[in-house]
């Protein structure tokens, strides 16, 4: 917990043009409190069996991006079906759980967006939490020599991960 409160202090302290040590002077221990209580809640939407369905969005991501979430989130679902290839049903069906659940979600979320004519998404914060991890577990995928079933090239697929997690991190 000290690292997050640490982590929001030095942000604020960057934003502000100040050092930590100022910026912790204009953190009061209500404003700590609430940092602690946001992250608590935050934990309990990441929290194993948490339905994304059930939490209300808490930000926003450009179309675009989603639509390339989706993407590299099929192709994640490829990559795991080739690594699970020697699992049981049950168990692979598992390990495509948390990945089709999330293709869920952004597609939801892409068509709400394109029938009120938004540029952005609304999705909760563990959704983006959910589909950063997905994208790292796709990459672990690609380094260990799994390769997409299209023949895609795995350098490439690598380097958009690790863009469209850049790009997902900086809506957080």
């Amino acid at each position: 917990m000290s690292s997050l409160i640490d982590n929001t202090v030095n942000r604020v302290a960057l934003r502000m043009r100040i050092t930590p040590v100022t910026a912790r002077k204009y953190f009061s221990d209500d404003d700590v409190r609430a940092l602690v209580h946001t992250t608590a809640a935050s934990m309990a939407a990441e929290a194993p069996g948490a339905h994304l369905a059930d939490l209300a969005p808490t930000h926003t991501v450009p179309v675009a991006a989603a639509g390339r979430t989706v993407a590299g989130l099929a192709i994640i679902t490829e990559l795991a079906a080739s690594a699970g290839i020697e699992l049981e049903h049950h168990e692979l069906m598992h390990a495509l759980n948390q990945t089709l659940s999330l293709l869920t979600e952004w597609g939801a979320a892409i068509e709400e967006a394109a029938w009120s004519e938004q540029a952005s998404v609304s999705v909760h914060e563990a959704v983006i939490h959910r589909t950063v991890r997905e994208l790292e577990r796709g990459k672990t995928h690609l380094a260990s020599g799994t390769a997409p079933l299209d023949g895609g090239d795995p350098e490439a697929l690598a380097r958009a991960f690790n863009s469209n997690i850049t790009a997902l991190s900086a809506e957080l």
